[in-house]
């Protein structure tokens, strides 16, 4: 499932957290399931017009729960910056 919020200042700035987990069950190969997680929060703040700056913070981890091995936890982190330039909406009429 997938948890979202947002926060928007037009033209000005743009806050977005997620949180997305998922279950899934091994098919092929040793016996058990995983578990996967995501947590990002990103925010971009406009410095004229559509030319932004911003940032992203990333975590993840997976689980995965082995019927005859050991479980194993993998965690891991992502950081990134950014310029950005928001392209203008396709207005058909």
């Amino acid at each position: 499932g997938v948890l979202e919020g947002r926060a928007i200042w037009p033209g000005n700035a743009m806050v977005r957290a997620r949180l997305r987990s998922m279950w899934q069950p091994t098919l092929s190969g040793f016996n058990g399931y995983h578990t996967q997680t995501f947590a990002t929060i990103d925010g971009r703040y406009y410095l004229s017009g559509r030319i932004g700056v911003g940032g992203s913070s990333t975590y993840y981890k997976r689980y995965s729960n082995y019927d005859d091995f050991e479980n194993v936890t993998v965690e891991g982190a992502q950081y990134k910056v950014f310029l950005s330039y928001a392209f203008p909406r396709w207005d058909e009429r």
